[in-house]
Formats: structure tokens, C-alpha cells, sequence
């Protein structure tokens, strides 16, 4: 088994809790009064503390570190809404876990089989606020549901008319900035699913000191003048000029 001290604290903390629960049941209160003491400190040391005090068996406690351990790198399979992820690809429910938290779980789907790509949506740290496009042209970034083509077709009209739709360009400014990944306004059916879990992403951003705006532009255009916009709070699906001024964070897929 890893050495206690090197083993992630998130991983600790979720056997701390299933544990505990079943010392309180055995009405072990010395065990729980020390546990409460060193929460705070260092959780690491108390797991060796109930080794110590034969409350836990070391193959039963190894077999259960290991198996958590070995999916961390990836995504877990009690991974949760209002997670964060950070620059080397994991996850915790702790923004202090590793260093650079880029952004929050936002969406999961269902189905815990679903391939890399397709398992669910993380919101950025990155804020955009500004214009959707000054230009009253129809450019076809109409997906409802498919908010990495739209920013696509975009970014494709930007280079082939030479013009600005700065929204969309914020997306390949945040592309450059953070290795591997592939960053996208999404649409208003994505922002949809977001809005269900608004008010912890919300919480989750506060925590970090961001703040989570909820007024945003989706990257699905209704004709030449209009895009769809979201009051995250209430899920109201509005449509905003393309000229006026909104918020957008940018999302991945993982």
C-alpha cells in the first residue's frame, strides 16, 4: 500500500466518512472524539490512528485505498457535479487537491459507461464579457445541442470573412492558454443542463473567489440579429441581440 502520507486527501477523507459512520453506530466514542480532533490537521493521521487502535484492518483498508487510487487519474466512479478538475486531468471535490483548478464538473451524464468525450461537462474559470458579434449575418451556428460545431462554423467565418466574433474567439484565446483542451460556447440545450445544478457550480466558483454570473450567451444564433441567451437561476431560454453584452464561460467535454 502507498505510504499514508502520500495518498491524496480527497480519497482519505471519503473512507474517513464511511468509517465513521459505522464507529458512531458502535458507540465508539473515544475513537470518534480523536477523530475530531485531527480532521482539520491531518486526515492522514487518522487513519493511522485507527490502525493503531486495531479499529481498521490494514488488507481491508489497502484493498479499498487501492481500488479508489487506481481512478483517480481519470474520472471516478462517485465523481459529482460542482468537482473540479484541474490542469493535469483530475478531479476532486477539494480545490486545493493539486495546483491549477481550471474549471467545474457541470453536467454528468447518466450513463456510467459512456467513452471519454461523452461523460459530461466542465464549466472554465475563463469569463468573457462582451459582445456575441457585432455583425448582423446569419452564420449558420444554429445546433441547439451542439455547442463545439457552432464555436466551430464561427471560428470558420472569422478566418474566411475577416471578421471579429469575438465570443468565439475567446474560445481559441483560452485553447492556447491551457494545453489539451478543446474549449466551446455551449448550446443553449447544453446551458439547459447546466442550469440545473446552477446554484452549486455557483458555490463551487465562490469558493476559488470567482463569481459564477448567471446571465449567458448560448452560441446558438436565431436569425441575423439574434442569439439565444439563459438566466441560469430560472433556466429561462431569451433572445438577445448579438451586439448587446453578456457573459459566457467557456466548457469541455471529459
Amino acid at each position: 500500500m502507498k505510504n499514508i502520507d502520500k495518498i491524496e486527501k480527497y480519497v482519505i477523507l471519503s473512507v474517513i466518512k464511511k468509517y465513521y459512520l459505522n464507529f458512531a453506530i458502535m458507540n465508539k466514542f473515544e475513537i470518534l472524539d480523536e477523530t475530531m480532533k485531527k480532521l482539520d490537521s491531518s486526515p492522514q493521521e487518522i487513519l493511522q490512528y485507527w490502525l493503531d487502535k486495531n479499529m481498521l484492518d490494514r488488507g481491508c483498508l489497502e484493498k479499498i485505498l487501492e481500488r479508489r487510487i487506481e481512478t483517480s487519474g481519470d474520472v471516478f466512479p462517485h465523481l459529482r457535479i460542482g468537482w473540479y478538475m484541474f490542469a493535469n486531468g483530475k478531479f476532486s471535490p477539494y480545490p486545493d487537491t493539486f495546483s491549477e483548478p481550471i474549471g467545474v464538473v457541470a453536467w454528468l451524464k447518466p450513463d456510467l459507461d459512456a467513452k471519454a468525450g461523452e461523460r459530461g461537462l466542465i464549466i472554465l474559470f475563463d469569463e468573457y464579457y462582451g459582445e456575441w458579434s457585432r455583425h448582423n449575418l446569419i452564420f449558420c451556428a444554429n445546433e441547439p445541442s451542439d455547442g463545439a460545431r457552432n464555436t466551430q462554423i464561427m471560428l470558420k467565418k472569422v478566418k474566411s470573412l475577416k471578421i471579429s466574433i469575438p465570443v468565439a474567439e475567446f474560445c481559441e484565446k483560452v485553447n492556447g492558454k491551457i494545453n489539451g483542451v478543446n474549449a466551446f460556447i455551449p448550446a443553449y440545450k447544453q446551458l439547459d443542463k447546466i442550469a440545473s445544478s446552477y446554484s452549486t457550480i455557483r458555490d463551487a466558483f465562490q469558493a476559488v473567489g470567482k463569481t459564477f454570473h448567471p446571465f449567458l450567451f448560448s452560441s446558438t444564433e436565431v436569425g441575423v440579429k439574434h442569439v439565444i441567451c439563459m438566466d441560469m437561476t430560472t433556466a429561462a431560454v431569451l433572445k438577445r441581440v448579438k451586439g448587446n453584452l453578456a457573459h459566457m464561460y467557456p466548457v469541455i467535454t471529459f
